[in-house]
C-alpha cells in the first residue's frame, strides 16, 4: 500500500482510539483506581501472609522441574493436576529470571498470582459493565472481590484456582461480547479450555 494510504489508516486508528478514550474516560479512570486499590490490598505483605503452604511448594517444584529439566514433575512417577498451571508458573519464572535471582520460589509464584489477580479485577469490571451494571455497582463488585477476608488469604497463594481465574473471566468477557462475533465465541471456548487445563 502507498505510504499515504498507510499513514491515513494509522491516523484513522489513532483517531478511533482517542474517540473511544474520550467516550469511556469515566470507566477508564475507575478501573485504574480499582487496580491500584487491589494492588495495595493484595500486594502489601503478600510474601509473608499467609505463610507458605505445601501445595504452593509443590506447584513451584513442578515449575522448577519444567524450566530446568524440561519434565512435568520433579519425580519420575507423579500423578497430579493438569499441567498448564505450573507451565504458566515456569514461563513467568523464566520471564522474570525467577529461580536464579535468589528469590524464594513461592514468592515468585505469588508475584504471578498478583498479576493474575489484577487482570481478574479488570475482567470482572468488564463483565459487570457488559451485564449493564452502573459504574459504581461494577466498582463495588470488584472491591468485594478484592477485599473479602477469604480473598485476601486464599487469593494471594500459588493455587491453580488463582491461575485459572483470569482465563475463566476472559472466557465470560468474550462470551458477553456485544458484537456477537464468531471469533469472540471461539476465543471464549479457548480461554475456557485453558482455564480447565490450568
Amino acid at each position: 500500500a502507498p505510504s499515504g494510504t498507510a499513514g491515513a489508516a494509522i491516523w484513522d486508528r489513532v483517531s478511533w482510539a482517542a474517540g473511544w478514550v474520550r467516550a469511556h474516560w469515566v470507566g477508564i479512570a475507575l478501573v485504574l483506581l480499582l487496580v491500584a486499590a487491589v494492588a495495595l490490598i493484595h500486594g502489601i505483605g503478600m510474601n509473608t501472609s499467609p505463610g507458605p503452604q505445601d501445595d504452593e511448594g509443590t506447584y513451584m517444584a513442578e515449575a522448577w522441574a519444567l524450566q530446568t529439566h524440561h519434565i512435568l514433575a520433579p519425580y519420575q512417577y507423579w500423578y497430579d493436576h493438569p499441567p498448564l498451571g505450573w507451565i504458566q508458573l515456569a514461563g513467568w519464572a523464566a520471564l522474570t529470571g525467577g529461580f536464579g535471582a535468589g528469590t524464594e520460589a513461592v514468592d515468585i509464584g505469588r508475584h504471578l498470582v498478583l498479576v493474575d489477580y489484577l487482570v481478574s479485577a479488570v475482567l470482572l469490571y468488564v463483565i459487570c459493565r457488559r451485564l449493564k451494571y452502573r459504574y459504581l455497582s461494577a466498582g463495588a463488585a470488584v472491591l468485594l472481590f478484592a477485599a473479602s477476608p477469604l480473598a485476601v488469604v486464599y487469593q494471594r497463594q500459588v493455587f491453580l484456582d488463582n491461575l485459572a481465574m483470569p482465563w475463566m473471566l476472559a472466557s465470560i468477557v468474550l462470551a458477553l461480547s456485544p458484537g456477537r462475533r464468531l471469533w469472540a465465541y471461539a476465543g471464549s471456548g479457548i480461554c475456557f479450555a485453558i482455564a480447565v487445563l490450568t
